[in-house]
């Protein structure tokens, strides 16, 4: 077992619906971390009473930096730890009580610097559980060397954060993914500890998952993150594109009812797929179906905005010059 002190660092903003169930999971820890820095981006809700009334039972301090985002907000965190290890979560997550020793134990072996853990998404409604198995990772096929954790289960040594100068503030999301890149790109070693879970509930409606996915792939684009992972997808719709426009300027319609039952039949595959020996049946794959098309247009259109986004911003800098 190693003898590192633990500082555990997270963000909130109105999470007084969920922060009692993140510090009552804190509270069962199998090993307590040596201090626990929250930072809050300016709550108007109860969020910070709450957390309050837990002072006298784990060794917390509470920043408020009113408008700070999640990256700025876990800079801060950090910048304030005492401790060589931070550990890192999010709000609205529930730890298992194992979390803090598993998410920490690699750090034995001195070559680790980046410990990444499990998550698994929970929610009672059909939507959730739908979307935790056909978005989220299938854990027993994730490879451990190119794996980019998110910052809702990971650990790392604080020299290590401090080496690429921490979290970028300047994404609102996808910080993590480039925060992981900066550190592979300086040798930085990693190791996904399946044993480290979290628990967390994915979007509870389909407008608030096309908002979720939007957001990420357009901060991808604004990022430059995961270029090559949007080239494939944007190039496959872009010759399905060519195709059909193709067979309309012919005229060959005969052709394009098959043509437009290819999409159908890709997506259909994937539901059937991930859904098999789980949530399979008529309901469920009509629901999938939804789910899967509304997070590859979420996609496309955000990453296409990020685009144009990051286009503007680099026509501004040369009218400005």
């Amino acid at each position: 077992m190693n003898t590192y002190k633990i500082s555990l660092i997270f963000t909130v903003k109105n999470e007084e619906k969920t922060i009692k169930s993140l510090l009552d999971s804190i509270l069962i820890q199998t090993k307590m971390p040596d201090e626990i820095i929250i930072v809050d981006g300016g709550s108007f809700d109860k969020t910070v009473k709450i957390i309050e009334k837990y002072k006298h039972l784990l060794p917390i301090k509470i920043i408020i930096k009113k408008g700070a985002n999640v990256p700025e907000g876990r800079n801060i965190g950090i910048s304030n730890s005492k401790y060589p290890i931070i550990a890192v979560t999010d709000g609205g997550c529930v730890l298992d009580k194992n979390w803090v020793f598993e998410i920490t134990e690699p750090f034995k072996y001195k070559t680790i610097d980046i410990v990444s853990g499990k998550y698994i998404a929970t929610g009672d409604s059909l939507l959730q559980k739908l979307t935790g198995i056909l978005l989220m990772y299938d854990f027993n096929k994730v490879d451990s060397a190119t794996f980019s954790p998110s910052s809702r289960s990971i650990a790392f040594k604080k020299s290590a954060w401090e080496q690429v100068k921490g979290y970028p503030e300047w994404l609102i999301s996808g910080e993590d993914t480039y925060f992981n890149d900066k550190l592979r790109k300086i040798g930085k070693v990693f190791y996904l500890n399946k044993n480290a879970i979290v628990y967390w509930e994915p979007r509870d409606n389909l407008i608030k998952l096309f908002k979720q996915y939007f957001q990420y792939s357009y901060y991808d684009a604004i990022g430059l993150i995961n270029p090559g992972y949007y080239f494939l997808r944007i190039a496959s719709w872009f010759i399905f594109s060519l195709i059909l426009i193709e067979l309309l300027f012919y005229s060959l319609f005969q052709l394009l009812p098959i043509l437009l039952i290819i999409p159908f039949f890709l997506l259909s595959f994937r539901v059937i797929y991930k859904l098999k020996n789980k949530m399979l049946n008529l309901k469920n794959y009509c629901y999938g179906l939804v789910i899967l098309s509304i997070f590859e247009l979420a996609l496309l259109l955000g990453y296409f905005n990020g685009i144009f986004e990051s286009i503007k911003r680099f026509l501004k800098i040369l009218l400005r010059k």
